[in-house]
């Protein structure tokens, strides 16, 4: 038998396919569950973060990205989705300021020089 509270990528899992259900409530409250038991999971922040973007709560989103960074401080990825978020929220020098550091975790990545470009 599997034990889910040592793999966050099960939580993860159930969330996903909950989300893919149309079910955001259910999947995020799996994700919490995984994210209490795996605080350091950036995986999980990150995808706390992109339920509660896809749902246009930019300040909840940016606070997981946020979180996620403080794991895997120098991950392209997710300062971009950090930018976006605070971008949507009305933060553009936060935002300008992500894709900055994108850019320079990332430096031969066209789509964060051409999102700092169109900033």
């Amino acid at each position: 038998m599997i034990n889910a509270a040592r793999r966050p990528v099960l939580y993860l899992g159930g969330g996903v396919i909950q989300a893919g259900a149309g079910e955001l409530a259910a999947a995020q409250e799996a994700a919490v569950d995984g994210l209490r038991l795996h605080p350091d999971s950036a995986t999980l922040h990150q995808y706390l973060g992109n339920l509660h973007a896809s749902g246009g709560r930019w300040e909840e989103a940016a606070a997981y990205y946020s979180s996620a960074l403080k794991i895997r401080p120098a991950d392209a990825s997710l300062l971009s989705s950090l930018a976006d978020a605070l971008k949507s929220h009305g933060d553009l020098p936060a935002a300008l300021e992500a894709l900055r550091q994108a850019a320079a975790a990332s430096p031969a990545s066209a789509d964060v020089r051409l999102r700092l470009g169109a900033a």
